[in-house]
């Protein structure tokens, strides 16, 4: 088996990923009101100044998913290069329809190249660490089923918290009412939300200070962790909040002193979802935790 492995520009590859040569990503794009499209890459350097527009913008830029001609290119390339499998792990199909367009061009190839969907319902550094683990079960030589089984088990056993920077733009977004967003901004509400594996949302709670919340995540975090004696590491991503990312990096390890905590920004697709300020975070369970379930 000669397999690679496509994901989309919203899983913040590493630099591992990104000069792998079996990791390919085709990239979404924003398009503001002024007319302006941004290409969603890996250059982090951009994304300060991004948060900083979407902050003061009026409306909300539009995502659009990759085009159909970015995954003929990758599979036209994948072809010449000899592979005959591809693991697809795209961002949540609730967020985009990156993963119907990848399934119908890859239609396209299927006596060429056999294609495994993984429709995660993840984005961001939970979709990165997917990812990441495929690759590791690719290179130690597991089949295509194993992979996508054990993949599906991790996807399955990771939840993401993520604290609201902005509930403005959940009412821009069509993901709350124009009352619930001037009753949220007047009382200074901190909305904390909570996404299953298929990337549905669901409120955690609501708090009056973004300490409360930090708080709020931090002990859902650590309650989480207590599942996985076999280890586990953590993620947080923000959307231009740093120091709100060690905040509550600095919580966890109060009762977690020695857990790995990966960081990451939110790509722009996501960041703006929740908007300027967002954190978000999850437990990331090793696979030694899946043998305990066989």
């Amino acid at each position: 088996m000669k397999a690679a492995i496509l994901t989309d520009s919203t899983a913040t590859l590493n630099d591992r990923l990104l000069n792998h040569p079996d990791i390919y990503y085709v990239s979404l794009q924003l398009h503001f009101s002024s007319g302006e499209t941004f290409i969603e890459s890996e250059d982090r350097s951009i994304l300060p100044e991004f948060y900083h527009r979407l902050k003061n913008a009026k409306e909300l830029p539009k995502t659009s998913q990759p085009r159909p001609q970015d995954f003929y290119a990758i599979y036209e390339e994948l072809v010449d290069k000899g592979y005959d499998t591809v693991f697809f792990i795209p961002l949540s199909a609730v967020l985009s329809g990156t993963s119907q367009t990848g399934q119908s061009v890859a239609s396209e190839f299927e006596d060429q190249i056999k294609t495994y969907v993984i429709d995660t319902g993840r984005a961001a550094t939970p979709l990165r660490y997917l990812v990441s683990q495929a690759l590791d079960l690719v290179e130690a030589g597991a089949e295509p089923e194993e992979v996508v089984t054990k993949i599906k088990w991790l996807n399955a056993h990771t939840t993401i918290w993520a604290l609201v920077g902005d509930i403005n733009n959940l009412v821009k977004g069509g993901r709350a009412s124009r009352a619930q967003g001037l009753l949220g901004s007047l009382l200074k509400i901190v909305p904390l939300i909570e996404f299953d594996q298929e990337g549905n949302i669901s409120v955690l709670a609501k708090v009056r200070t973004k300490r409360k919340a930090l708080m709020k995540l931090a002990d859902a975090f650590i309650e989480e962790a207590k599942k996985y004696s076999q280890g586990y590491k953590g993620t947080i991503a923000h959307a231009d909040d740093e120091s709100g990312a060690k905040e509550l990096a600095d919580l966890i390890r109060e009762k977690l002193p020695d857990i790995e905590i990966e960081f990451d920004w939110l790509t722009p697709v996501v960041g703006t979802h929740g908007g300027t300020g967002t954190l978000a975070t999850a437990v990331l369970p090793s696979l030694k935790n899946y043998l305990l379930t066989k």
